[in-house]
């Protein structure tokens, strides 16, 4: 990739926010982004390990993009990258997986290669509790690798891309809240606090006090959260400042009690109307959700890489069957033999305490938004 300029930087970024008055711009504009990646196609889009939404696109022929929505979607092995990775991060092939990894899935001998697609440089925009949303340019294989450049630079594009497609909602900003909250709320005595500019919780629900008086994981101190481990405390602590939302993302963080039971916290930042929805506290400005690990309810998939040490291979097998693959079929799907794919499996098992494969889906299905009616 060559340089990039301050004149042609500020130009593009200027492209960039007129796509936020028109959204029909940003086909021309992701064209013209690909150009400077030296990439093949560009897009915008938000997923889940079930399922993809593309917002914009450019590059793609149609038939490709029928072939990925009838048959590839289920086999993409990239649809956990959003468990890995933090928002504003740059994410290429070799950060994810091994490019010998890629090459031997099906994805890329029946979807990839025949467009001459292979290495990408993308950034997730907005995660929530059910979807990720990212931007990616994909290039051929000759070009090489993206490096310290595009990296560098999609980096900086991305804070205003994702302002651009928030304005036109592209990333389904409010629905995700919408369904976090209400995801939230459908659980049977979820503890739920709410907390001030300052960090101070200003309301707990009945199921919140019985937790914090049940727990030594987290307790009240002085209309604070303190927890028993410093680095929880220090999560907690970020997640309710007001700075921690300034772009409107949701926080989710995990910790343990003593006993091993596990646990997930998901802060949501409230708009006006969610206060009003949240009993009318007009001072909060985020809520925090406590939810055990395991319930079937809809749970960030990072979590369970962060409490688990789940590797980026063993999330694409769990993908995979979470979509109601066999072991066989995810197998050929990687490009693994049925070995191989066992021994994965056999070590998601350990890490996770769980023995079959039917206890193993009730914990990641946490993770995973319900199928729609």
């Amino acid at each position: 990739m060559a340089p990039v300029d301050n004149e042609t930087l500020s130009s593009l970024i200027g492209d960039v926010y007129q796509c936020a008055l028109d959204k029909e711009h940003w086909i021309s504009t992701l064209e013209r982004l690909a150009g400077v990646f030296d990439a093949s196609n560009g897009t915008i889009l938000s997923h889940s390990v079930r399922d993809v939404s593309f917002q914009y696109h450019w590059g793609t022929p149609p038939e490709s993009m029928k072939a990925y929505a009838e048959t590839y979607a289920r086999i993409d092995p990239l649809l956990t990258i959003g468990w890995h990775f933090d928002v504003d991060e740059p994410i290429t092939v070799e950060r994810f997986m091994a490019p010998d990894e890629l090459r031997r899935t099906r994805f890329y001998r029946e979807f990839l290669t025949p467009l001459n697609w292979f290495n990408f440089v993308a950034v997730i925009l907005e995660k929530s509790a059910t979807r990720t949303s990212t931007v990616g340019f994909t290039r051929s294989e000759a070009v090489g690798p993206p490096g310290d450049r595009e990296a560098a630079l999609i980096r900086l594009l991305a804070p205003h891309i994702r302002r651009a497609t928030i304005f036109h909602g592209i990333v389904e900003r409010d629905a995700a809240r919408s369904q976090d909250l209400a995801a939230a709320l459908d659980l049977l005595q979820t503890p739920v606090l709410l907390f001030d500019a300052a960090g101070t919780c200003i309301e707990a629900n009945a199921a919140a006090e019985r937790f914090l008086a049940t727990t030594d994981a987290l307790r009240w101190d002085n209309r604070r959260i303190r927890a028993r481990e410093r680095a929880v405390e220090s999560e907690i602590t970020a997640a309710v400042a007001v700075d921690a939302h300034q772009d409107g993302r949701s926080l989710s963080f995990a910790f343990a009690e003593g006993d091993g039971r596990k646990f997930a916290a998901h802060v949501l930042p409230l708009t006006g109307g969610l206060r009003d929805r949240m009993g009318g506290q007009r001072n909060a400005v985020s809520a925090m959700f406590l939810q055990t690990v395991g319930d079937l309810q809809p749970l960030p998939g990072e979590v369970l890489v962060k409490l688990y040490g789940l590797t980026p291979g063993e999330t694409r097998l769990i993908g995979l069957l979470a979509a109601d693959h066999s072991l066989d079929e995810a197998a050929a799907a990687l490009g693994v033999a049925r070995t191989t794919a066992r021994t994965h499996l056999r070590h998601i098992f350990e890490k996770t305490g769980t023995r079959r494969q039917s206890q193993l889906m009730k914990l990641v299905l946490s993770a995973l938004p319900r199928p729609p009616p």
